[in-house]
């Protein structure tokens, strides 16, 4: 404060997508559990960005038996904003509010949207941000305005083109890369665990010597107990010990043995 006092205030920031009949409760109950917990004035501000001109919810409240409840809390509609407008501001907001409206607008249409991203994504070097910046507005516009794989391509051979001209290595060099990396070991990371999910609830969390032996007698393809856990979580299942493991219940399924169930030893997977 100018006074030199001090203010403690609590900001609660909300981001909507699609219209939800019981956002405001929502937004009160957060208003309401924040300052129940740190007894702090609490600014709310309530982000829509769904594609309902109309909905524009911004009170919360009841009247019962003398007593009364009103609350109020800020908005702010994306759409509200012209695309004109936003392209000429040099906020970096604008040109995230931009890449999400470009979004909802061209999801049916991906040659509009491979055209559009690239407008958008040369904005990034006309307004003059430093390198850092124009690699975090990227990602989420690159996020956000997803292409098919062909379409895709096409871009990032625009954008290298339009970075070499300009002498900007920003995000087609090693960010590229990363990116792409980072994506696949993100959804492999993904696959792991829900496969380890699917198959502690089919089995259950066994540990034990033996208990996990599999598809023959080869070290890499013995998985036994913990050990198949852990190569899970570490993304070592390998698609060839899944390939082989088909082939064994193949083989076994044509000459059933004692203790075995449709091709499988019983009690096992």
């Amino acid at each position: 404060m100018l006074d030199g006092a001090e203010l403690w205030v609590l900001i609660h920031v909300e981001v909507q997508g699609n219209r939800d009949p019981d956002f405001a409760k929502r937004m009160y109950a957060c208003q309401y559990r924040a300052y129940d917990l740190h007894e702090k004035p609490v600014v709310s501000l309530a982000i829509l960005a769904d594609e309902e001109c109309g909905w524009r919810p911004e009170v919360f409240g009841y009247r019962m038996w003398g007593t009364e409840l009103h609350y109020r809390f800020n908005t702010v509609k994306l759409l509200d904003y012209p695309a004109d407008e936003l392209e000429r501001s040099d906020n970096p907001f604008a040109i995230v509010t931009l890449a999400h409206l470009t979004g909802k607008e061209t999801r049916n249409h991906p040659e509009e949207r491979l055209q559009q991203k690239k407008r958008i994504a040369r904005m990034l070097y006309e307004r003059g941000f430093d390198r850092q910046r124009v690699m975090n507005l990227f990602r989420f516009i690159d996020w956000v305005l997803h292409l098919p794989a062909v379409l895709e391509e096409r871009f990032w051979k625009t954008l290298c083109h339009y970075e070499e001209d300009r002498k900007m290595r920003y995000v087609t060099s090693v960010e590229r890369i990363g990116m792409r990396k980072g994506e696949r070991i993100g959804r492999l990371e993904g696959k792991t665990e829900m496969l380890l999910k699917q198959l502690q609830v089919r089995f259950g969390s066994r540990s034990g010597a033996g208990e996990g032996e599999r598809c023959g007698d080869r070290g890499d393809r013995r998985l036994v107990g913990q050990d198949f856990s852990g190569r899970l979580v570490a993304g070592g299942f390998s698609v060839r010990v899944r390939r082989d493991c088909r082939r064994e219940g193949e083989r076994t399924s044509a000459a059933p043995r004692a203790g075995w169930v449709n091709g499988r030893p019983a009690g096992d997977c």
